[in-house]
């Protein structure tokens, strides 16, 4: 098995050398350029002065060619950026996993709980401040749809699950088949169908 958390965020990728390379020969250009000005206004005609017009517009083409040349590199750099990220989740997708805890809102198709080593006992489901929301008959198989006791979807939040034995709780866990991968401010997260998504998770 593989445990994995997906809060760690992908590494950002080196841009493109293209930028550079385009970079470095606008620097050459303009340098020569610059060169050619200062030789041509040093030697110029005092009784017939260069008309500077065409000198900046010049300026003002390089100027705007700078621009756009770090325009494309931070674009560059996002893509990278991008590239690593799917690459990382890409792997995961249609990998079945065990997530002790996932943020979910409901309702949501049957999502199967599973505690290693557990024959018998009532799944509990618990949010984020502890709270029982849910607790299902006693049984070896378990299912939660994102209902509670009463029978409406539960909001946005943190849950967790249990089985309750006559020994007592053990700490169990959703599975499913993940179908799509989510990036967030803190990371990537794993998608386990509509609704359901999951931070940390043991690859099957």
């Amino acid at each position: 098995m593989q445990t994995t958390d997906a809060t760690a965020a992908a590494a950002a990728g080196t841009p493109a050398t293209s930028s550079t390379a385009a970079s470095a020969a606008l620097s050459s250009d303009f340098d020569s350029f610059i060169r050619l000005l200062t030789t041509q206004v040093t030697n110029q005609d005092p009784l017939e002065p260069l008309d500077s017009t065409q000198f900046v517009e010049q300026l003002a083409t390089f100027s705007a060619l700078e621009q756009q040349i770090a325009t494309n590199a931070h674009l560059e750099s996002i893509a990278s950026l991008l590239q690593a990220q799917l690459g990382q989740g890409g792997e995961l997708l249609g990998k079945t996993i065990l997530a002790p805890s996932i943020t979910a809102e409901g309702p949501f198709d049957n999502l199967t709980i599973a505690a290693p080593g557990v024959e018998e006992g009532a799944l509990v489901v618990r949010n984020s401040a502890g709270d029982e929301v849910y607790r299902g008959p006693v049984g070896n198989e378990w299912t939660w749809n994102g209902r509670n006791a009463d029978g409406d979807a539960v909001g946005l939040d943190f849950y967790t699950f249990e089985i309750e034995t006559p020994s007592g709780s053990v700490t169990a866990g959703a599975i499913g088949e993940v179908d799509r991968i989510v990036t967030t401010n803190e990371g990537q997260v794993v998608g386990l169908g509509d609704g359901v998504l999951a931070s940390n998770y043991t690859v099957l």
